[in-house]
This record gives C-alpha cells, sequence and structure tokens, in this order.
C-alpha cells in the first residue's frame, strides 16, 4: 500500500526478517483485485520482473518463491492451476522457484485451511502424481509434510523418503537434513544422529542440513 502496488519497491524496503514473512505477505497481498480468468498470467509475469528485484538473486528467489505462496491462497487452494500459473514464468528458474511456493503453501496454508492436495494415507503425495516438472521441490518439502502428519517422528521420515519415486530419494532426504536443522536450531550433534536414520542416505540429510 505504501508504494502504491509497486512490488519491486516494497522487496527492496523490507528484511528477511520473521522468516522472510516480509517477503511472503507482500505477493500474498498483491494479488487483491486482480481478475483470475484474464489477468493472473500476466500479474505473475510482471510482479517479480522489477530491476529492483533482480539485482539480488536471494530477492528475486523470495519474489518467486512468494508468488507461488500468493497463487495458492489468491486461487483458493488451486494447485493445478497455480503450477500451470508458475510454468507462464519467464525463466525456467523463475518456473522452478514458484513451484516451491505453491507446495510450500499446500501444506503450510497460510490461513488455517486443509488443502485438498493432501492424503493422510499417503504423505508423499502430491509429489507422485505431478507432472515430472514439479517434481523437485515438491520431494524437496516432502519431509516436511510427514513430520507434521506424524508428530514429529523422524525415523517415518526416513522410512518414507525411502519410497520416494527413483530420481528423487536424495531430495527428500535433503529436505529431511533442512527441517533437522531447523528443529535442532542448527545443533550439529542433534542433526547429525537424526541424518543417520537416513542409513545410506544420511550423506543426503548432512546435505541438505549445510545447505
Amino acid at each position: 500500500a505504501h508504494f502504491d502496488g509497486a512490488v519491486g519497491k516494497a522487496f527492496v524496503a523490507g528484511s528477511a526478517s520473521c522468516t522472510s514473512g516480509y517477503y511472503h505477505g507482500i505477493l500474498e497481498r498483491a494479488f487483491l483485485g486482480i481478475d483470475e480468468e484474464n489477468e493472473l498470467g500476466p500479474a505473475s509475469r510482471r510482479f517479480c520482473a522489477g530491476k529492483e528485484i533482480r539485482t539480488s538473486e536471494f530477492i528475486a528467489y523470495q519474489c518467486v518463491h512468494g508468488l507461488g505462496h500468493g497463487l495458492m491462497i489468491y486461487t483458493g487452494y488451486d494447485m493445478p492451476l497455480s503450477l500451470k500459473t508458475c510454468d507462464r514464468l519467464a525463466s525456467d528458474w523463475d518456473q522452478r522457484s514458484c513451484t516451491g511456493g505453491v507446495f510450500m503453501e499446500n501444506l503450510q496454508t497460510t490461513y488455517g485451511a486443509r488443502s485438498r492436495w493432501l492424503k493422510d494415507d499417503d504423505l508423499l503425495y502430491p509429489c507422485n502424481s505431478v507432472a515430472e516438472r514439479h517434481k523437485h521441490y515438491c520431494y524437496d518439502l516432502a519431509s516436511s509434510r510427514i513430520l507434521q502428519a506424524t508428530r514429529y517422528d523422524f525415523d517415518k521420515v526416513a522410512a518414507l523418503c525411502r519410497k520416494a519415486e527413483r530420481g528423487y530419494v536424495e531430495t527428500c532426504y535433503q529436505g529431511m537434513g533442512r527441517e533437522a536443522s531447523g528443529q535442532t536450531r542448527l545443533d550439529p550433534a542433534r542433526i547429525l544422529t537424526i541424518c543417520r536414520r537416513g542409513q545410506a542416505m544420511a550423506k543426503e540429510c548432512i546435505l541438505g542440513a549445510a545447505k
């Protein structure tokens, strides 16, 4: 509101405090008043194209990632439409980064709603059903979904990551490492204890934690 809808100016005026909540919030707000049928795609391409945002890869990532969150909220958690809109962004990097926001919002809904794109009897869903180009960030976040559904049982994360589709087992374990890092508040000894549950994939878990 302060910058009269200029997403780029708003981004550079803020910071990554509150787990980048400021950046997420801008994109969650930016779609207000946008016509879904005619303006969703053009607006999505415009929001993160400003030169202010592109001066930093970190800021650019926060923008297109937040865009994925905003798309899900604005469309009423229509995951297929949100992913389709991500696919229309200017570059492959933008498209992939946007899907990360879509899948994060899908499992951690901002307003407490439950997405219909989750299954209690298949905690790897929707990763095992989306298009190949969308799988990476979905499996990267699969551990977050499993932890939420199992009261933070890392043994179950390790077991289910082994069942990920071929080519994405490593990605799932790297996500497990990220979660281990966050849950232990960056405690190296506790991270190692958690990652060892991945047995042969422990190195992938440690890599995720280090990242």
